[in-house]
């Protein structure tokens, strides 16, 4: 089985990659959309803390 390729993003980042202002969505609705986000593609981002 292939490894899945992994990329460290912030939730700055992660809001920028998927289109989530901070005005309009909650960390919390971003880290869902992270992990569905995760489940569909071949890149998994890996959310650090700052």
């Amino acid at each position: 089985m292939k490894k899945m390729a992994e990329e460290y993003m912030n939730v700055n980042e992660v809001r920028q990659l998927l289109g989530m202002p901070k005005y309009e969505f909650t960390e919390r609705e971003v880290i869902a959309a992270l992990e569905e986000y995760n489940n569909n593609n071949s890149i998994k981002i890996i959310l650090v803390e700052e």
